[in-house]
C-alpha cells in the first residue's frame, strides 16, 4: 500500500470538508483550486467516473502552482444522482427547490471522488465512494427555514445532510455518513494513515 507524504494539502474552501480531514489528519494547508467544475461537461460519462475526474482536476489544478517537492495534496468532489440526473450546486434557489423536491420519498445516491497527489506529481490514486440516501416527504417552517437563510447555497443537491438532519428532516442512509458530507474519512484513515520516508 502507498503511503502518503507531509505536509497535507487541502484543495477545498468546504469548512466541513476541513472539519472531517481534521479527524484524519493532525495538520493541513488549505489551497484551493483555481477551477470552476461547472465549465466540464459530463457527456456520455458515468457518474462515478464524473466525479472522480472532478476530484483529478481539483488536484492537478493546485499541484501545478506548488512549489513544494514532497507532501500531498488531497482534494475531493460530490454530487448526488437521482436516476439519470447529477445534481451539483445549484444556481439558484428556484432549481435548489426543484433537485430537492424531485428527491423527497426516493433514495438518490451521494458520490464523492477523491484524490490523493503528490505534490511532485509522481503518484496519484483516486476513486468514488457511495452512500444512498432517502429524503422523506415534507413542506412547512423546516424547508422554509432552509430556502430564508440560504442553506442551499454551495450545497450538492441543494442541502448539507448533518446541518438538515439536526433541523429534523426526514433523512436517512446506508453507506458513511461523512461522505455524504464531503469527504470519505473511512477511505483517507487507510490511506494517510502513516508517513512514508520517502516517494
Amino acid at each position: 500500500m502507498w503511503h502518503w507524504d507531509r505536509p497535507i494539502i487541502l484543495a477545498s474552501t468546504s469548512p466541513r470538508r476541513q472539519e472531517l480531514l481534521a479527524e484524519v489528519v493532525d495538520d493541513f494547508t488549505i489551497v484551493p483550486p483555481n477551477c470552476d467544475d461547472g465549465q466540464f461537461k459530463i457527456g456520455t460519462m458515468p457518474p462515478t467516473k464524473w466525479v472522480r475526474i472532478l476530484a483529478i482536476l481539483k488536484a492537478q489544478n493546485v499541484q501545478q502552482g506548488c512549489e513544494l517537492a514532497r507532501g500531498t495534496i488531497v482534494s475531493a468532489d460530490t454530487v448526488c444522482v437521482l436516476g439519470d440526473e447529477i445534481y451539483g450546486q445549484p444556481q439558484n434557489a428556484d432549481e435548489a427547490m426543484l433537485m430537492i423536491t424531485s428527491m423527497m420519498e426516493i433514495h438518490h445516491d451521494v458520490l464523492t471522488g477523491w484524490c490523493l497527489l503528490s505534490t511532485d506529481g509522481s503518484m496519484l490514486l483516486s476513486g468514488t465512494e457511495k452512500t444512498n440516501v432517502h429524503i422523506g416527504a415534507f413542506k412547512g417552517s423546516k424547508l422554509e427555514y432552509h430556502f430564508d437563510n440560504n442553506e442551499w447555497m454551495g450545497k450538492a443537491g441543494g442541502y448539507n445532510f448533518i446541518d438538515c438532519f439536526r433541523r429534523g428532516w426526514p433523512l436517512t442512509w446506508h453507506g458513511e455518513i461523512e461522505n455524504v458530507m464531503g469527504l470519505p474519512v473511512k477511505k483517507m484513515k487507510k490511506l494517510l494513515g502513516k508517513k512514508c520516508s520517502s516517494i
